[in-house]
């Protein structure tokens, strides 16, 4: 029966993809495929600019511009492009027609002549590409979520970009967040070329890996705003020259790698939004018998294959003749992907991220030896992961635990009732379009005159600001208070380290408008966004609040229940969040590309400030805490039957806990800090004005979001 429901996925999968690959409509209507083309990919535009991956068509006035294909619409949107490789847009308002949303916008535009400015669309396709069309005006109204079928009138033509005085539009096509040909489709002959997979060496000289990891350091110190916050100079002076004296001799790219990747450990520059992009990677041979685990002070096994049950739950007191405190300190040492002082995650790592324990060694194991504080010992033999290994206990989609990881990948939303006085409004996503965001308006105006909910925001990864201003105002109850907060980065001049890019160009200065702080540390940028949300007249629930939180509660996720935490809406239960309460560094990535080994690290250029203010409910460097705490356990994870976090807040609501006393001083007013708190939905910064957003595309790796 698997093979028999595998079998028909695969035909099901494979028959959604044909669809996909059907040949597009051409978008001006009465035209053939590939007439009136003016600017295509790999060629110069008339500005001296080169066309990496967009189609530019010349279209006679008042000619509909049609959808080439099925699909839905995922974005809309109005502003236009100073450049090739960057865009100023803004959302449309609901209801409004592109051309009153340009008309609104046109002259707001800094950089931009009115003339090219003009509407946006982005359509995903039923294979999961995305259509981008540019250069769109008339009286069009459409919601983000509505269904596009190939031939609908999307609008007339404007002019997309200012390298072409004629009429025109533009089109791109993305897959998997990637450039992808946007002529073949068509049945054209293409001119797209898509980006090469550099060929990397296999060992560098002394000389070939330190001019590397000073690339790599320079761009840190240059580029990330936030290295202060989580290490001091003195200790990053000492981790940098320690990885330089181990390139005395020449190295082999593996054992480079893990030098690069230690830079975004716990050790150095670690942050949940540093990433490595590029690495030849060494996929684990072997995998253990005995899988350990980290949780407070203990080394334990965690699970085990079949024959070795006898061993869950043992205590280590050892492992390869390590004492355990040691295992743990540099288990701990390896950990990447958490923000500032956060220990949610790093709880989490510590329990299910078994590979932590054995740091760089762990794809080149073949056994290990086990001493349990009990005094017995056990050599366990690693063994070949041929298919599925069967491991105990079972992660099961019908323990609550896990059974949450899968409705985040199944679905946006869900509203549900606990019992006659409590709904539970279970958000996986900041991710929605506008008829989700209505089906969720209908949602809450049903429920109003519920006394108690409960909003689940266990593994939520967050999403988009205008989501989550929208959704704050269904819940707050009055203006929320000013935080002061702002945007900051290191510098308002262009970045040396940009030469190594392949998303900036040399002379990209991207912070003009940022003025110095009062303390001369950064510069930062004034905006009010969040305090700016009001309470909706239309939808608003007004009864009591309880958020579930968790280590898996990240981004917007972390933002939401702040905001509201912060403006005394609600109360938290769970763990601290994914994110960091005070601020995030998550905007403007800088990819760095490493001349020698090809490494791509990618560098976050903007420290977004939430709130400034430390107290015993906001400690330091940590993510939002949660009022009722419910510490993560062993059996929680791979045991429990029950939701236990559920299940607390239900007692609390039963025992009639909310508020306590208000831990937070009044926010003082400042000149100096003041800004937006931005999410990383996109590579966002605020340039013009509070509803312009610039959208820099990479080269490489371009598509409007």
């Amino acid at each position: 029966m698997r093979l028999f429901y595998t079998a028909l996925l695969f035909l099901l999968l494979s028959a959604g993809s044909a669809r996909g690959q059907e040949t597009f409509l051409w978008p001006v209507a009465g035209h053939e495929a590939g007439e009136g083309i003016i600017g295509k990919p790999q060629q110069y535009l008339p500005t001296e600019e080169l066309d990496f991956d967009q189609l530019f068509i010349r279209v006679p006035d008042n000619t509909a511009i049609l959808a080439p294909a099925d699909g839905v619409m995922k974005y809309v949107s109005v502003g236009g492009d100073p450049s090739i490789n960057s865009s100023l847009s803004s959302k449309i308002m609901p209801d409004e027609d592109f051309d009153a949303a340009i008309l609104r916008v046109r002259n707001d535009l800094s950089g931009i002549m009115p003339k090219y400015v003009s509407c946006s669309v982005g359509i995903r396709l039923e294979d999961g590409r995305m259509l981008y069309m540019s250069g769109l005006r008339g009286k069009s109204i459409f919601k983000t979520g509505s269904k596009i079928s190939r031939g609908d009138t999307l609008g007339i033509a404007g002019y997309a970009y200012k390298a072409f005085s004629e009429p025109h539009i533009s089109l791109s096509v993305s897959k998997n967040g990637k450039p992808d040909d946007p002529m073949t489709p068509f049945g054209l002959e293409s001119s797209f070329v898509a980006a090469k997979k550099a060929e990397v060496p296999d060992t560098l000289t002394s000389a070939q890996a330190k001019e590397d990891m000073e690339i790599l350091f320079q761009a840190y110190r240059e580029c990330y705003p936030s290295m202060d916050d989580i290490i001091s100079p003195e200790k990053a002076k000492a981790f940098e020259d320690s990885v330089m004296t181990i390139l005395d001799n020449d190295i082999a790219y593996r054992d480079l790698s893990y030098l690069v990747r230690e830079t975004t450990a716990a050790g150095y520059c670690h942050d949940s939004h540093i990433g490595l992009l590029s690495l030849k990677r060494s996929p684990a041979k072997l995998i253990p018998n005995l899988f350990l685990g980290i949780l407070g002070d203990s080394l334990f096994v965690t699970r085990t294959t079949e024959g070795y049950r006898q061993y869950l739950r043992k205590r280590v007191s050892s492992l390869d003749g390590v004492p355990a405190e040691e295992v743990i300190r540099l288990a701990r040492n390896f950990q990447t992907g958490f923000d500032g002082a956060n220990e949610s995650l790093r709880d989490y790592f510590g329990l299910m991220g078994w590979n932590y324990i054995y740091g760089k060694n762990a794809s080149r194991k073949e056994s290990q030896e086990i001493v349990f504080t009990d005094g017995s010992s056990v050599t366990d033999k690693w063994i070949k992961q041929v298919g599925i290994v069967p491991l105990y206990p079972r992660l099961s989609p019908e323990k609550p635990y896990i059974r949450n990881m899968f409705n985040m990948e199944s679905m946006q939303f869900k509203f549900s009732r606990a019992n006659d006085s409590t709904a539970v409004f279970s958000l996986y996503t900041f991710e929605l379009d506008q008829i989700q965001m209505d089906e969720i308006a209908d949602s809450l105006k049903a429920m109003a005159d519920v006394p108690y909910m409960i909003i689940d925001l266990r593994n939520n990864p967050g999403g988009h600001t205008e989501v989550l201003n929208r959704l704050a105002s269904w819940f707050v109850t009055e203006q929320v208070t000013d935080l002061n907060s702002y945007c900051a980065v290191n510098s308002d001049k262009p970045y040396g380290s940009f030469k190594y890019s392949d998303n900036y160009s040399p002379s990209d200065s991207l912070y003009k408008d940022y003025r110095l702080s009062s303390d001369g540390k950064h510069f930062i940028v004034k905006d009010t966004a969040l305090a700016g949300i009001r309470p909706d007249s239309l939808v608003n629930y007004g009864g009591k609040l309880y958020i579930l939180t968790g280590e898996s509660s990240i981004s917007a996720a972390t933002v939401f229940p702040s905001l509201l935490v912060r403006n005394r809406r609600a109360v938290t239960v769970g763990r601290e969040t994914g994110s960091g309460y005070h601020y995030l560094t998550a905007i403007n990535q800088l990819n760095v590309i490493l001349p020698n080994s090809k490494m791509i690290v990618s560098i976050p250029m903007v420290k977004s400030v939430f709130d400034e203010t430390v107290c015993s409910r906001t400690p330091a460097g940590r993510g939002l805490m949660p009022d009722y705490e419910v510490p993560l356990t062993y059996e929680e994870v791979f045991t429990a039957e029950n939701d236990v976090v559920m299940d607390k807040a239900l007692e609390l609501i039963a025992e009639g806990k909310y508020l306590g006393e208000n831990p937070f001083p009044e926010p003082q007013s400042t000149s100096s800090s003041s800004g937006r708190w931005l999410l990383i939905a996109a590579a966002v910064l605020i340039l013009a004005g509070a509803s312009a957003i610039i959208l820099r595309r990479c080269r490489g790796g371009r598509g409007r979001k």
